[in-house]
């Protein structure tokens, strides 16, 4: 993710969030959190040339979810866009169940949608079939 950050390219359909930590790699060495800051900034770009590297970092999925991805792959700070918030929104349905049934199928792929662009950008590795039996 630092290589994103350093040369302010990420792959298709990402764009970037509003918010950082980078860190000194040293033991004990200096934090930096920004929020609502432009990670393309000059401040920021200042810190990657001392030699911080990226730990959490802003992120948006084709305008349709934000997210935090942190350097161990965890997604913090989840949440959908109004683009998807306006679809579910939509489907104006005749019960309540029906409601839900469409909002959880919604995220349900939405989500799912996430986890591919991750597998894909990443490479998570997958569990031995033979482990689980």
């Amino acid at each position: 993710m630092t290589d994103w950050l350093v040369g302010g390219k990420l792959p298709p359909g990402l764009s970037w969030g509003d918010e950082c930590e980078l860190r000194d790699p040293a033991e004990a060495g200096a934090v930096v959190r920004c929020r609502r800051q432009d990670l393309e900034s000059d401040e920021v770009r200042e810190h990657l040339k001392s030699g911080k590297q990226v730990f959490q970092l802003g992120l948006e999925l084709d305008g349709r979810m934000a997210f935090v991805l942190g350097e161990d792959l965890i997604v913090r700070k989840f949440r959908f866009l109004d683009v998807v918030l306006d679809e579910i929104g939509e489907d104006a349905s005749e019960s309540a169940r029906a409601e839900l049934d469409a909002r959880f199928a919604l995220m349900t792929l939405e989500s799912k949608r996430l986890l591919e662009k991750l597998d894909e950008w990443f490479g998570l590795p997958r569990p031995d079939e033979r482990e689980q039996g």
